[in-house]
């Protein structure tokens, strides 16, 4: 099979999404159980542009459209971004259908010791195992699917 989209650890290592090792749902699940908060602490999944492969983008470029997460394994963010029409970037908090956006009901996602942390609702925190059926959705679809809700972030701040 051709690689079809690229996976990245920490932003700074990067390998095509294969299936040589097991299919590639299990892959996104091996892949977002590695999240330990500490030495690995996110993970995206990217296309690759017009069926290129890696050794074909150069410059080596990530891609503009993504689904990334930080966090550990049992507590993590799940971001989307995608280009609208206008071919502006625009970034999305993923929760559960029944996320509620009150005020004072707000998670940490924490990550290298407590250094960086994303505050999010509770429906927005996931663990490997449902973020895995989410991912394997967008490496299929190239969106999350419908029932998820979506909360737009600031890229300004």
């Amino acid at each position: 099979m051709t690689p079809t989209h690229v996976r990245s650890f920490n932003w700074s290592s990067h390998a095509e999404l294969t299936d040589s090792s097991r299919p590639i749902p299990d892959q996104i699940r091996v892949n977002l159980d590695a999240l330990d908060g500490e030495r690995t602490w996110s993970y995206a999944l990217w296309p690759l542009p017009n069926g290129q492969r890696m050794k074909d983008l150069e410059p080596f470029v990530t891609g503009d459209q993504f689904l990334q997460s930080a966090g550990t394994a049992g507590a993590m963010s799940i971001e989307l971004r995608e280009i609208d029409g206008d071919g502006h970037a625009r970034q999305f908090a993923i929760g559960r259908p029944d996320t509620y956006y009150g005020a004072g009901h707000v998670e940490a996602v924490v990550w290298s010791a407590g250094v960086h942390a994303l505050h999010l609702f509770p429906g927005e925190v996931f663990g490997a195992d449902e973020a895995a059926a989410i991912y394997f959705s967008y490496y299929s679809s190239g969106t999350v699917p419908a029932a998820y809700r979506r909360r737009e972030l600031d890229q300004n701040s």
